[in-house]
């Protein structure tokens, strides 16, 4: 679902719908990380921690494109 606003017509902005399935060994820490020292990342990103990458079905990303996520990244 990608949505755009605009306050005039030179000015559009997209906003990409993102599912992260990130390690709980390895990606998370960089989430946490990056969250300690205040980087920024997009309101629309949600991300789902899990043990391994290795026990991520292909149904659950099928299920998240069609629920309307414009991309899963896997980070592991």
């Amino acid at each position: 679902m990608i949505t755009a606003t605009a306050d005039s017509p030179e000015e559009v902005e997209v906003r990409q719908h993102i599912l992260v399935f990130s390690t709980s060994t390895i990606s998370d820490i960089g989430i946490d990380l990056a969250g300690s020292i205040h980087l920024h990342y997009s309101p629309t990103v949600v991300s789902i921690p899990i043990p391994c990458s290795s026990g991520i079905r292909p149904e659950w990303i099928l299920y998240a494109l069609n629920r309307g996520f414009d991309g899963v990244f896997v980070a592991a």
